[in-house]
């Protein structure tokens, strides 16, 4: 038989009986402490999810950098990050400068040297055509001419009747103003200038040029030509730009055109005399008190070009007085264009 230890017996209180202080004492702290424990579970229950709002707790983080690989279909644009310092300048340089070799060292696609047959509605294919046989004619059996065709010919034929039906026809005639002797032609051209010296201010000879040029004109054929030509710094026609026939209404326009010509401006004689040789008269007749400037060299050449030859250039120089230059630019014009040279005083026409 086993033996029991013995225990000691608490006392057991009596009813009515009061218990003793220390009791008291020892009941208070273990509530106390029991309390403490049962809080301490609950807020441990509490912050680990057992009940309300859960809050994350603090992790650490860190930041992980990769590269991605750019696709071919995709454009890879310069970061201008990338150029803080002149060591990313030549790697990007470098990285470019690669990509360049790649696309440079890529294989070349031979041609195919064979034709390529089309067929086209209408046209044969000969696939043994080669284009130098184009080079020459004579390769296609052709042979070149440089013989006109009928059609040519007529058109040509036509155009020379018409340009022959254009010039004077008949004898030709002659004229004279201001004494020059007799100007023969068949076509006329009257070249007058306009200025102000040559105006009622200046010499008064477009006034007395108005008498004379119409009793010229009246002596012509109605199968001559004639123009009259007023310049300055421009030139103006009669009528239109071209040769008149010498038809009574022609004739009779001369003295209403001379007399509406106002005289004003300085004068420019290359542009009168290379106008008056575009209407290609036979006969030239200059009237000018050959002011200055004159023709120089170079302009005294270019007339002479122009005039060929065929068109004759007779001056006349009004000036007060006797002729007081032998060697006037009007006399060397006359001289190289077949024609005449006359000096009029006007002192003569007013004594």
């Amino acid at each position: 038989m086993s033996k029991k230890t013995p225990t000691a017996e608490l006392p057991i209180p009596l009813p009515g009986a009061q218990p003793e202080t220390g009791q008291w004492r020892s009941m208070a702290f273990s509530f106390v402490l029991h309390l403490i424990l049962m809080l301490a579970v609950l807020g441990f229950t509490y912050s680990s999810g057992g009940g309300g709002e859960s809050t994350e707790p603090d992790r650490s983080a860190g930041i992980v950098l990769t590269v991605q690989t750019t696709t071919p279909d995709k454009e890879k644009y310069l970061d201008p990050t990338e150029l803080t310092s002149p060591e990313a300048f030549a790697e990007s340089a470098s990285t470019s400068a690669s990509s360049q070799t790649t696309q440079d060292s890529a294989p070349e696609i031979e041609a195919n040297p064979s034709t390529t047959e089309i067929d086209l509605p209408g046209l044969k294919f000969d696939s043994s055509f080669d284009a130098s046989q184009m080079t020459t004619p004579g390769t296609q059996g052709i042979t070149p001419s440089n013989e006109l065709s009928d059609a040519a010919r007529e058109i040509m034929a036509a155009d020379l009747i018409r340009f022959n039906a254009q010039k004077p026809a008949g004898p030709a005639t002659s004229v004279s103003v201001f004494g020059t002797g007799q100007l023969e032609g068949r076509s006329f051209l009257f070249l007058l200038d306009r200025s102000t010296s040559m105006g009622s201010k200046g010499l008064g000879v477009v006034q007395i040029a108005r008498k004379e040029l119409t009793s010229a004109v009246e002596n012509l054929k109605s199968h001559h030509r004639f123009q009259i030509l007023g310049y300055n710094n421009a030139t103006t026609p009669m009528k239109a730009s071209r040769l008149l026939n010498a038809s009574a209404e022609h004739k009779s326009e001369v003295p209403k055109f001379i007399a509406n010509m106002t005289a004003f401006g300085p004068t420019n004689h290359a542009t009168g005399i290379i106008s008056a040789l575009s209407y290609k008269p036979d006969v030239i007749v200059m009237l000018t008190d050959g002011g200055s400037p004159g023709l120089n060299e170079q302009q005294l050449k270019t007339i002479r070009s122009l005039s060929r030859n065929r068109t004759q250039i007779h001056c006349v120089q009004f000036g007060l007085g006797p002729q007081r230059h032998e060697d006037d630019f009007m006399g060397i014009l006359a001289a190289q264009n077949r024609g005449t040279f006359r000096y009029v005083d006007v002192n003569e026409w007013r004594r």
